[in-house]
């Protein structure tokens, strides 16, 4: 019976975002949403407006500024109009609704301490005669790109970095790199990109992995290789989310172990990670059921170490660290699926890609945890025998 109450709990969540899909593209038409539900309004709030999940108050200002605008004047609401207007605690039973039975939008791991403390599963773990509060002590950003769909492995890959002090640090190295290069090479290169290396600017390229060796560029690299063989066609989109599930877990374990070594330290770490946009092929919909069952999945045994606070996608173009994770997963796709190298533009590719993974320290696809002298890396492979089920469909 349990499994059949999963199996309701799954559908009405997808039933809830195709509501939310719906309810956005009435809106951004200006058109009437009136009969709505309340709940699928409720949820809608949740979703637009991030804000909003960790207080019923500043949830129940917006939903009204939304929904009944025509009572809100100067941003004020009369007492007489209070009466016309759906009572806060309503609001507030069906955003506890959508956040913890039906699982979407959830709160920060803070506001969700503070809610559930009293349940008895939060005290088992942590209350003991040396109790100690809750502390923050690690940002975590994962940047990814994936790469071969069509080829013998389909690679997701990309870069972990710790803290943001460290994220803003190497960020601002990034574009001194960026500008030196361009400047030394006399080239107008704004986007990093794997597929625009060639013969010309192959020189640029090389150097700029000479530049992260030398310039400390201390992040992680991570990496999932999964053997397209035996897989049905059924869409990238499955593979990237499955992968994408590996990749978190792995980095959930390496967090747990960085950052919380001992229970008694109760320390939780955040993990943000930014996808390409360009790579995803998904919609609005699409991925909130993505980052919906990767958090849920990841959840339930990490949630007292370390927590999946956002999945997002972004334009490569705006982004640096994509720009790194779309040559670090080309890379690995260029050298373990052995693409050809019959052109001087492939010849380049193979050249760069060797020597990024010599970099790294990769030596055989099959190795696990690993590192060089300057970098450390993750990386699984999936052969088909080890296709998890999800993907063979």
């Amino acid at each position: 019976m349990a499994k059949k109450k999963k199996e309701i709990t799954d559908i009405d969540r997808k039933r809830r975002l195709q509501s939310i899909q719906n309810l956005h593209e009435k809106i951004l038409k200006n058109e009437d949403v009136s009969k709505f539900h309340r709940l699928d309004q409720v949820a809608y709030i949740l979703w637009r407006y991030p804000n909003t999940r960790n207080s019923d108050r500043t949830h129940a200002i917006q939903y009204y500024k939304t929904f009944y605008p025509e009572y809100v004047k100067d941003d004020k609401i009369t007492f007489e109009d209070v009466y016309n207007l759906p009572k806060m605690y309503d609001l507030q039973r069906d955003r506890a609704k959508i956040q913890n039975t039906e699982e979407l939008f959830p709160a920060s791991i803070r506001t969700k301490k503070k809610r559930k403390e009293t349940e008895s599963e939060y005290h088992q773990f942590y209350l003991s005669s040396n109790f100690k509060k809750f502390s923050y002590d690690a940002n975590y950003y994962l940047y990814l790109d994936e790469s071969g769909k069509n080829d013998t492995y389909f690679t997701l890959g990309g870069l972990l970095i710790n803290s943001d002090e460290k994220k803003e640090t190497l960020a601002a190295l990034l574009v001194d790199i960026r500008e030196k290069l361009n400047k030394k090479y006399k080239l107008e290169i704004k986007e990093w990109k794997y597929t625009n290396i060639n013969g010309k600017n192959k020189d640029y390229y090389l150097e700029l992995l000479d530049e992260f060796k030398n310039t400390n560029m201390n992040f992680t690299y991570v990496s999932a290789i999964l053997e397209n063989s035996g897989l049905s066609s059924n869409s990238k989109k499955n593979k990237t989310k499955e992968l994408l599930k590996f990749v978190i877990k792995d980095c959930i374990d390496t967090l747990t172990l960085y950052t919380c070594r001992s229970s008694y330290e109760n320390v939780v770490s955040n993990l943000y990670v930014t996808l390409d946009n360009d790579g995803a092929g998904v919609d609005i919909l699409q991925k909130e059921q993505i980052k919906t069952e990767i958090q849920s999945a990841v959840g339930l045994e990490s949630r007292y170490f370390s927590v999946v606070q956002d999945i997002s996608w972004e334009d490569s173009k705006l982004e640096d660290f994509i720009q790194i994770a779309d040559m670090y997963a080309s890379s690995l796709n260029n050298i373990y699926s052995d693409l050809p190298t019959d052109s001087d533009k492939a010849k380049a590719k193979r050249e760069f890609a060797t020597k990024m993974i010599e970099m790294v320290g990769i030596e055989t696809i099959y190795q696990s945890r690993g590192n060089n002298k300057n970098f450390e890396f993750i990386n699984k492979c999936i052969y088909q025998e080890e296709i998890p089920e999800e993907l063979k469909k």
